[in-house]
């Protein structure tokens, strides 16, 4: 299996790193700053938007966590089927 490479690493430790409460952010990219409203709304209908679509094709993702879920460049959030199941 080949993976795309997201610079921002797994959105869990993403999500810390840039939250109002942490003390340093470990992405020199995003300038150690916090996440605006616009941008976590962006991030959460990126993976809305990805699951429906798995959705509409009877996939089902039975591990979608924020763990699991990688952040790239522009804030991109792709989400992907885990593995061969499907709801039919």
């Amino acid at each position: 299996m080949v993976f795309e490479h997201m610079a921002h690493g797994d959105l869990h430790e993403f999500l810390i790193s840039h939250s109002p409460k942490s003390d340093c952010s470990i992405d020199s990219d995003m300038d150690m700053r916090v996440l605006t409203q616009s941008e976590m709304s962006f991030i959460a209908i990126q993976i809305a938007a990805g699951m429906e679509y798995l959705s509409s094709h009877h996939y089902v993702h039975s591990a979608l966590a924020a763990r699991n879920t990688l952040v790239g460049e522009n804030l991109t959030v792709p989400t992907s089927a885990p593995g061969p199941s499907s709801d039919t």
